[in-house]
């Protein structure tokens, strides 16, 4: 695999440090930005609608509370989902997949991290989802839950996915070539990983996505050390410094 000679700028659910996180505004403003991949996180919510939303539960990211799980779609976007980021932000709702895959252009890569798996119900949803919108090319599933990511590649094959960890592991290698099933990129935590560790991994043929890395010596830093992708809350900044 060929890897690019300069790293991916990632947007982090969307571009979270300009616009409120995982929001349509969001997106929008990475795609502005003109990130090369943007991430979000998926949940189901009690009628089964894949929603875009980080956490179980809207707590922290709008006006309302309560688990995304018990709540219908229609009660989840009764709440504001912009406000706390900012007052220009008012009204922006919690979207749905479909809505996020309308917005953001097929040559924009989409990482959707899978959130809590409903025993595959998630994996089912979301994968109709984006074979309806014909986005399984330009889609990468990823999850700290590889049991998740397991059943989805079973599941559809073609499937392109992301193993997502945060632990200083004695042979991060090992651990994805014991996962079983083809891994097009690994997911790691900028501060837990370093130049050979990456090398390693691409030695393999896996991308290397670290995250989530904002300040400009920690974005260069990990282009220094070769990194495939950078993801990012501020992909304005991050894209100044790489060109």
């Amino acid at each position: 695999m060929n890897f690019a000679s300069k790293p991916l700028v990632i947007g982090h659910r969307g571009a979270a440090g300009e616009a409120p996180e995982n929001t349509i505004a969001s997106f929008r403003r990475a795609v502005e930005r003109q990130c090369d991949m943007i991430e979000l996180d998926v949940h189901l919510s009690r009628d089964g609608v894949p929603v875009v939303c980080h956490d179980a539960t809207i707590d922290r990211t709008t006006d309302g509370c309560g688990a995304i799980r018990d709540m219908t779609v229609a009660e989840l976007r009764a709440y504001d989902a912009g406000v706390r980021f900012g007052r220009e932000f008012a009204g922006e709702r919690i979207p749905l997949l479909v809505e996020a895959l309308e917005l953001i252009p097929p040559h924009i890569e989409v990482i959707i991290e899978l959130k809590h798996g409903w025993n595959g119900r998630l994996e089912e949803h979301v994968l109709r989802c984006v074979r309806d919108r014909d986005r399984m090319r330009s889609v990468l599933f990823a999850s700290f839950d590889h049991r998740m990511l397991y059943r989805l590649k079973r599941t559809a094959p073609e499937a392109r996915i992301g193993l997502v960890y945060m632990a200083a592991l004695l042979d991060p290698v090992k651990l994805v070539r014991d996962f079983g099933e083809r891994v097009e990129a690994v997911s790691v935590c900028g501060a837990l990983t370093n130049r050979d560790e990456i090398a390693r991994f691409q030695a393999e043929g896996w991308r290397v996505i670290v995250w989530t890395l904002n300040k400009p010596d920690e974005i260069l830093q990990a282009a220094e050390a070769g990194a495939d992708g950078i993801v990012t809350d501020v992909p304005g900044l991050a894209r100044q410094l790489l060109g």
